[in-house]
């Protein structure tokens, strides 16, 4: 059994995280051949995987489980049956979905777990057979409840995040819409406790004490607000499009996370943001006007000047139509240059930024420059000829990098537009990040990877979503004052969520554009922010998934031990303090070595949490820091 590894019906990507957890008693360089494989299961949560029991569940309710917990950095490992669950002290079923999914042992086993001190996490329980194990008495479903709220005066781990108004009311769906995804209003047994209620006063969640352990059901699938919302198949749950603060499928993993950090003594998980800091400021520009591509060169010295790096996504069009003008020309090429020497990022915008990119085919893969010709009409056709996805995302792809001399990586569609077929379109041009969704919309902040052709329970593909978060939509000289306070606000609620934030400015104007990003640059100098480029995060959250290690508490002593290639950026270790840690012992044991070398480190305590961020390897000296 290991910490954490991908189910085998996922695709490559999502694959092989394995994280394990060993005892080894002393210190120095370490033969670890002997111990390699050993676990101890009592670190890591357990997703008993019931999905393919049932031919028509979907893999949705899996992968969101998963998705809970690599959001989080959380080690787990996923299980097929309730007999493997024992030594784990929390266990998310993936999907209940049908009463014959569990036998009558496995029911069994599974209140003898939480009898002896397992937390068990389900989601929409409505077999008859488990109502007692989850406090439940009985349930009616119902597809027309839309919101959530939390009961805050109830004293329960999973509150730990749950501190602002649109936490503890998460939204599930707009009642125009009539009927949403389907709910179940609980009834509770005499000790169970409501810890959330739907609006019409109906219980939505449930804890229940039973021996030494306790159960948590939720009244609708997880896959129903994390991986709807992915997809934006949700029930437009957004209450805001954009500038604002909209944490409901975040809350969901925070619940996930606050249940670990209660249930393990050490719950050292990978931290969500590079360097240890509390939240991620990453400024992208989108260079789609006349201006803006010699606007990005000053925009650019601003930010290097308060140390920080942005990404502009550059606009290639090379043709005149009823939008605009051919933009990308000899003249734009030389000032990004300008920006590109400053050591900032072009990725791509796109060819022609069209306003019906949605509607787009995915077309000829093998579309050539400068044959690819398409063209908009204005009114009253309105519409787009020979624009193909392939077409935008491969030829603005070969004009970067023949101009820059350099791999284009990452995309932001114009208008923020998202055509079904973007996603696997992306991963054969070869592009690895995408920026384009809102935050808002898809319900989340925390990156994610694209399924083919936008689909739930679809294949994932190689491409991570780094969703936006704020922007400069509505921003004029009039409104500069509340639009930045807007800003500096989300940031900081985020902030509290160790969640990162993007940014959008479009560089076309020097007066208020210009101006807010200032502000905000000085309103935010004292925040404890990282400050990195799109793709830089990108490569440091597929470091952190891909990272594998193991820890072991001795007395006050930690020691961990991390078995993936190390490589920059650095994924920080985090946990929850809960009682005094005197010294800190790094070891780095690459793949295929079968010695141990001591790390650098830095170690330090805030927010109620200890950090460590390791250095890169130098095998010449011991140096501990702690």
């Amino acid at each position: 059994m290991v910490f954490s590894q991908r189910s085998n019906e996922l695709n490559e990507l999502l694959k092989s995280v394995i994280i394990l957890a060993v005892v080894v008693v002393g210190i120095g360089v370490l033969d670890v051949s002997a111990i390699r494989g050993e676990t101890v299961a009592e670190h890591s949560i357990a997703i008993l995987d019931l999905t393919p029991r049932d031919p028509e569940a979907s893999r949705s309710d899996f992968y969101s489980a998963m998705h809970c917990c690599e959001a989080m950095g959380i080690p787990y490992s996923v299980v097929g049956t309730a007999s493997e669950l024992t030594s784990h002290p929390l266990t998310l079923i993936a999907c209940l979905q049908n009463a014959d999914q569990l036998t009558t042992e496995e029911i069994v086993q599974l209140t003898d777990y939480v009898s002896n001190g397992g937390w068990l996490f389900a989601s929409d329980v409505h077999n008859r057979e488990l109502y007692s194990l989850f406090g439940i008495d009985a349930l009616e479903s119902t597809r027309t409840l839309y919101t959530m709220t939390f009961d805050v005066s109830v004293d329960d781990p999973i509150m730990a995040f749950i501190n602002d108004p649109l936490e503890q009311t998460i939204s599930l769906g707009d009642p125009e819409l009539g009927k949403i995804f389907k709910c179940r209003q609980y009834k509770i047994s005499g000790d169970g406790q409501p810890l959330a209620y739907y609006e019409n006063g109906k219980v939505a969640m449930i804890r229940h004490f039973l021996g030494d352990g306790r159960t948590y059901v939720l009244g609708f699938r997880l896959a129903d607000v994390i991986h709807r919302g992915q997809t934006n198949h949700d029930y437009q749950a957004e209450r805001t499009y954009s500038n604002g603060f909209e944490p409901t499928a975040d809350v969901l993993m925070l619940i996930i996370r606050s249940l670990y950090e209660a249930v393990v003594d050490v719950p050292l998980i990978r931290h969500t943001i590079p360097d240890g800091h509390k939240s991620a400021l990453i400024i992208t520009h989108d260079i789609d006007a006349k201006f803006s591509y010699a606007n990005a060169y000053v925009f650019s010295q601003l930010e290097q000047q308060y140390g920080h790096k942005s990404t502009h996504f550059i606009e290639t069009k090379y043709f005149s139509d009823w939008l605009d003008a051919a933009i990308y020309n000899p003249e734009s090429i030389e000032a990004l240059k300008q920006t590109k020497a400053l050591g900032f990022e072009l990725q791509s915008h796109s060819v022609g930024h069209f306003p019906d990119f949605d509607t787009f085919e995915p077309g000829d893969p093998n579309v050539t420059y400068p044959e690819y010709q398409p063209h908009y009409y204005g009114p009253p056709i309105n519409k787009t000829t020979s624009g193909t996805i392939y077409g935008e995302l491969k030829i603005s792809k070969f004009l970067l990098d023949r101009d820059f001399a350099q791999n284009t990586i990452a995309f932001r569609a114009g208008h923020l537009l998202f055509p079904k077929q973007l996603p696997e379109v992306l991963e054969d041009c070869g592009y690895l990040y995408d920026g384009t969704r809102p935050a808002n919309d898809v319900l989340q902040t925390y990156p994610y990877f694209l399924t083919e052709s936008t689909k739930m329970g679809a294949r994932f593909t190689n491409v991570l979503e780094i969703p936006l978060t704020i922007s400069d939509y509505f921003l004029t000289t009039d409104t500069l004052p509340e639009v930045v306070d807007g800003w500096v606000s989300i940031l900081e609620r985020y902030s509290e969520n160790f969640s990162p934030v993007v940014l959008l400015v479009h560089p076309s104007r020097l007066d208020d554009k210009y101006a807010a990003e200032l502000e905000l640059l000085n309103r935010v100098k004292g925040m404890d922010l990282w400050r990195g480029d799109l793709t830089t995060y990108g490569r440091f959250w597929r470091n952190r998934l891909q990272l594998q290690y193991d820890w072991q508490l001795q007395n006050s002593t930690l020691t961990i031990w991390i078995r993936s290639q190390l490589s920059k950026p650095i994924v920080p270790f985090v946990f929850k303090e809960k009682f005094p840690i005197s010294e800190i012992r790094l070891w780095y044991n690459p793949p295929g070595e079968a010695t141990s070398i001591p790390l650098h480190y830095q170690t330090f305590s805030r927010y109620g949490y200890r950090f460590i961020v390791p250095a890169l390897p130098v095998e010449s000296s011991v140096w501990i820091f702690y």
